[in-house]
């Protein structure tokens, strides 16, 4: 299990992390109100719907910004970017992603797989010890 060095890349993999969940759910919103709004002609509605799409635009900006902020621990790639180059075979899936893979076990156990190098990190500091 590898440790983080600085409390900044905890940081900004846990708000990348968070951020790259809203951006799903807020766009399945907007696609789901859309086609209601269309099927039933509303207005205002299809007004919510436009504003709905801005904030996934600008949630989508602040994932891509901090996600390039946070670093594995172990390789210093960028686990919550899709990069072409190819998984390690240890890598984990979550529905098809690997991303959503290290956003929810980053949120909800503190710790997170690679896929790159495919070592576990957990999200706390190294201790060094002075000797």
């Amino acid at each position: 299990m590898h440790l983080f060095r600085t409390k900044r890349h905890i940081f900004w993999l846990k708000i990348s992390a968070l951020h790259f969940i809203i951006l799903h759910l807020a766009a399945c919103a907007v696609v789901i109100s859309a086609f209601v709004a269309y099927l039933n002609t509303d207005q205002e509605l299809m007004a919510w719907t436009l504003i709905g799409m801005g904030a996934c635009v600008w949630i989508g900006l602040v994932y891509r910004m901090t996600a390039g902020m946070s670093n594995c621990p172990l390789c210093h790639s960028e686990p919550m970017l899709s990069k072409e180059c190819s998984k390690h075979s240890n890598a984990i899936r979550f529905m098809g992603s690997y991303r959503l893979s290290v956003a929810t076990t980053t949120l909800l156990r503190h710790q997170f797989r690679c896929p790159y190098c495919g070592e576990s990190s957990r999200c706390s500091l190294r201790i060094y010890k002075k000797g």
